[in-house]
Parts: C-alpha cells; sequence; structure tokens
C-alpha cells in the first residue's frame, strides 16, 4: 500500500540520509511495538503515584512505537535525524 500524504517529506529524509531503507528482520517492527505496549503499561499502572516516571515511559512508548512503524515501512532513522 502506498500512499501519498508524507512522501515528499519521506523521500527528502532519505535523500539526506535522515532515514535509510532496510529489509529483512530490520524491517520487522513488531519487537518496537511489543516494547512500547509495555512501557505503555507500566506508565499506567504506575502513574498515579510516580507522575514523573510515568511521563518519561510514556515518552519512551511512543518513541518504540514510532521506531516500530519505521521498520514495518521499511524505513529506520539514522544518526543524522538528531540533528
Amino acid at each position: 500500500m502506498t500512499w501519498e500524504q508524507g512522501r515528499a517529506e519521506v523521500a527528502e529524509a532519505l535523500r539526506t540520509r535522515r532515514l535509510q531503507q532496510v529489509t529483512g528482520g530490520q524491517a520487522v517492527g513488531e519487537g518496537w511495538l511489543e516494547v512500547a505496549r509495555r512501557r505503555l503499561a507500566t506508565a499506567r499502572l504506575y502513574g498515579a503515584d510516580d507522575p514523573e516516571s510515568a511521563y518519561i515511559l510514556g515518552y519512551d512508548a511512543a518513541r518504540h512505537a514510532l521506531v516500530g512503524v519505521l521498520a514495518h515501512q521499511g524505513l529506520r532513522g539514522t544518526p543524522r535525524a538528531a540533528t
């Protein structure tokens, strides 16, 4: 499946090497998504008692989920993406 929304941004990120294409095991995001699910569940469990830690876990869950989605698309961020 392909879509138009975001296509130019992804092409630019590939051109500038902020994203790179991956195949095989690197293009499987389920492990990342499972970690995201666990982090979110833990954040919900302890959120009332320790909101600062829950926030950090929620942020980490979002980060892992997004890496997993990119992997499912055959993409991953590069060190250049952080700059």
